[in-house]
């Protein structure tokens, strides 16, 4: 079994004017014992990383752009750039290339067969798969499809799914504001 693929990227500007969070959660189930004390038992084998982020769109295409997905991509799994991880091309990455020279790799929560995101705006990034990296380098599965140049930021991927209830409102008609809630996902599909 392998683990499903992300359908759709999160990839809209996150308002930091409220901070962020990002911990992991256990998930449990508290059962009365037969002696009568509470007994725990786990839910899952791994804790799972959570992301909540809090987006306010600019305008009315950022607007639809965003309702689009979540109607869209509600229930699928998502790829959720850990936005507070960046890293930045320290050498321009043209199309067909598949190495990408970073600024350091340290603490970026990267792994073999992860993603990360190339990114300029909302419209504009690709998603490619890492198949190893070193300290300031990170060598990917596939090639690449289209030229990165110096400076670009380039973002760990984490699969997630959006939790099952989501806060969100409309500032006035064409600003939207919600506060997206993701969770790590572990799950699977069989090519059977």
């Amino acid at each position: 079994m392998d683990l499903e693929q992300p359908t759709a990227y999160f990839v809209h500007p996150v308002y930091w004017g409220s901070g962020f969070n990002y911990g992991r959660s256990y998930m449990s189930s508290i059962t009365t014992a037969l002696v009568g004390v509470e007994q725990r038992s786990l839910l899952h084998h791994y804790p799972r990383r959570e992301i909540i982020y809090d987006v306010i769109t600019r305008n009315q295409i950022e607007t639809y752009h965003i309702k689009k997905y979540l109607k869209a991509y509600l229930h699928k799994t998502w790829g959720v750039p850990i936005w507070v991880y960046d890293m930045t091309l320290t050498q321009a990455a043209s199309i067909g290339a598949s190495t990408l020279n970073v600024g350091s790799t340290q603490w970026r929560e990267l792994s073999a067969l992860s993603y990360v995101l190339l990114y300029t705006d909302y419209q504009t990034y690709e998603v490619i798969q890492v198949q190893s990296f070193t300290t300031s380098q990170i060598t990917t599965v596939t090639n690449l499809t289209s030229s990165w140049g110096i400076g670009t930021k380039v973002y760990p991927v984490l699969r997630a799914n959006l939790s099952a209830a989501q806060e969100f409102g409309a500032k006035v008609p064409e600003v939207f504001a919600i506060k997206m809630h993701f969770i790590e996902s572990f799950r699977g599909y069989s090519y059977t």
